[in-house]
């Protein structure tokens, strides 16, 4: 398999996962343990490639925007769209 195949392969795991997180009615994906561990593998696979991060930037905006989303957030999470797990 290439590196190629298996970012697909790990593509197509985690949008199912979060398909599963956005849908109110989707099927619980069958995601087993070794299907993670494998992605967390690839992850660091891949990490070891990457230069050092130096700096990084903070997407930005206007204030309103902010306080909209953040409203937005808790009037979904009151509905039940959210299930936050500790």
């Amino acid at each position: 398999m290439t590196k190629y195949d298996e970012l697909i392969e790990n593509q197509k795991t985690l949008f199912s996962i979060g398909g599963y997180y956005t849908n109110e009615n989707a099927v619980t994906p069958y995601v087993k343990e070794e299907d993670i561990e494998h992605i967390e593998f690839c992850i660091d696979c891949l990490e070891k490639s990457l230069p050092v991060l130096q700096s990084f930037i903070l997407p930005g905006g206007v204030a309103e925007a902010s306080i909209r989303f953040a409203g937005q957030f808790e009037e979904e999470q009151s509905e039940g769209w959210y299930h936050l797990s500790n």
